[in-house]
């Protein structure tokens, strides 16, 4: 079943790329509303998920991780709770719509098995 899936995923994403390199019109919606372009294919993107388009690696590293790096902990070494704060974060309680957005991610994981 896994390997099923692995499969599928890895068509709905070729079918993606292929479009976009392909099909004009596609490739300008990816750039102006990725979340419909994706939604044409048939990916479903769940509520809460933002999807922007990054026309290159550089760009997405900076959409990923944010292009402005938290600020230096003071010289003695120590971070204070707003230093952690910008560090850190998480929930105790998955959000609604969590199992949507897990198998939203899936799509981009690679199975090294």
């Amino acid at each position: 079943m896994l390997q099923e899936d692995t499969q599928a995923d890895a068509s709905v994403l070729y079918r993606f790329a292929e479009r976009f390199r392909q099909d004009p019109g596609f490739h300008q919606r990816v750039q102006s509303d990725a979340r419909a372009a994706l939604s044409e294919i048939g990916v479903h993107v769940p509520d809460g998920v933002r999807v922007r388009f990054a026309p290159d690696a550089a760009s997405a590293l900076n959409m990923a991780l944010g292009s402005t790096p938290p600020a230096a902990p003071a010289d003695d070494g120590v971070l204070d709770d707003a230093l952690l704060l910008e560090v850190t974060g998480g929930a105790a309680v998955p959000p609604s719509g969590a199992d949507d957005i897990r198998q939203f991610l899936k799509l981009f994981k690679l199975n090294m098995a």
